[in-house]
């Protein structure tokens, strides 16, 4: 199961590489914006866990799904750990 988590993320990597490549800086700008709003956005909810009660670890899944949708990402995981 890790191996096809592995290969996966690989592919997404490579993806993204070459959209980035081929894309206009402004997009990139773009990206890194959203990406360290999602990240920083983890990492007051994980700052804030002592009351809210909800942690994440911070693992290649997560770090991939904040790092390309940002905030949304974090939703995302908000909505994931709510209903599993």
């Amino acid at each position: 199961m890790s191996q096809i988590i592995s290969v996966v993320a690989v592919v997404a990597f490579a993806f993204l590489f070459i959209k980035l490549i081929s894309t206009p800086m402004r997009w990139v700008m773009k990206l890194l914006i959203n990406a360290a709003g999602g990240f920083v956005s983890l990492f007051l909810l994980n700052l804030l866990s002592g009351f809210t009660g909800i942690t994440f670890e911070l693992n290649l899944f997560s770090a991939l799904l904040v790092g390309i949708l940002g905030l949304p990402g974090v939703v995302i995981l908000l909505v994931i750990k709510l209903f599993l």
